[in-house]
């Protein structure tokens, strides 16, 4: 076990990270679109702004706490969370 203190929490990083998941939320957002858009259907438009502004926030809250997760990870002390990953395509030390 090292003997580094744990990091602190850092929330710019979880906003960089909210953010980038808001705009990969409008990415799929404006692909759906253009597929509803071409598709033979008719839906309200309230229902449709609704529709795309979840995907957005859920977007951005994939983002959110994937970031929150790893620095809560990363900073912990529990030996559990900092094995090495046993899938890992790494070769052996000899």
């Amino acid at each position: 076990m090292s003997n580094n203190p744990p990091k602190n929490f850092s929330g710019v990083r979880s906003l960089i990270a909210t953010l980038c998941g808001a705009i990969v939320g409008c990415l799929v957002a404006y692909f759906l679109s253009i597929l509803i858009n071409n598709a033979p259907t008719d839906i309200a438009p309230s229902r449709l702004r609704l529709f795309f502004s979840m995907i957005v926030a859920s977007g951005a809250v994939t983002g959110f706490s994937i970031e929150t997760t790893r620095q809560l990870q990363v900073g912990s002390s529990e030996p559990d969370y900092h094995q090495k990953n046993p899938w890992s395509k790494q070769k052996p030390k000899t």
